[in-house]
């Protein structure tokens, strides 16, 4: 039988459980031994030179039907893309929002839209994780240019498109 105890003074209350030292205080990490820290060349932020101009010649030889297994449409476009703004595929994958990184990753959207049967939310995942907003935005800032600089786009070459459109996007004459 349990009897009720009202306690009229904190005081009265028993004492908290000793609680073992360890679960406390967890015991400290050990330091790794440095011999056995390999360091990691840090990775170029640009590719070395010549290689996105040799990247751009296969793409132009080679027809879009054409691009062999491992290798996405939808990768080569954004690869064309980084290589037309003059930056890594890895910047319009990422979250840097400078002019510089935004034009292309709108031009590569837009190519996307264009000419590949992807939603918006594929196309938001395949430059960088974006929401579908962010690619309707980027689409309708590419179209907008297009048509305030009367640029007439070809239905059935993307690369022609593209270089196009992004001369569209930077006010500069093809």
């Amino acid at each position: 039988m349990s009897v009720a105890v009202e306690w009229r003074h904190k005081r009265q209350r028993p004492a908290a459980p000793i609680v073992p030292r360890e679960r406390v205080y967890p015991a400290p990490p050990v330091k790794p031994d440095p011999a056995a820290i390999v360091v990691m060349a840090p990775t170029p932020a640009e590719p070395p030179p010549g290689l996105l101009e040799a990247w751009a010649h296969a793409v132009e030889v080679t027809p879009l039907d054409a691009i062999p297994a491992g290798f996405s449409k939808a990768g080569t476009m954004v690869r064309y893309a980084a290589f037309l703004g003059g930056i890594t595929e890895e910047a319009i994958r990422s979250t840097h929002r400078a002019r510089n990184v935004t034009r292309p990753r709108w031009v590569a959207m837009w190519t996307l839209q264009q000419f590949t049967p992807l939603s918006t939310i594929s196309i938001g995942r395949r430059v960088g994780g974006r929401d579908h907003t962010s690619v309707l935005h980027g689409v309708k800032r590419v179209t907008a240019a297009i048509i305030a600089a009367g640029v007439d786009i070809p239905e059935d070459d993307w690369r022609e498109a593209m270089r196009r459109a992004w001369a569209a996007l930077t006010d500069r004459r093809t």
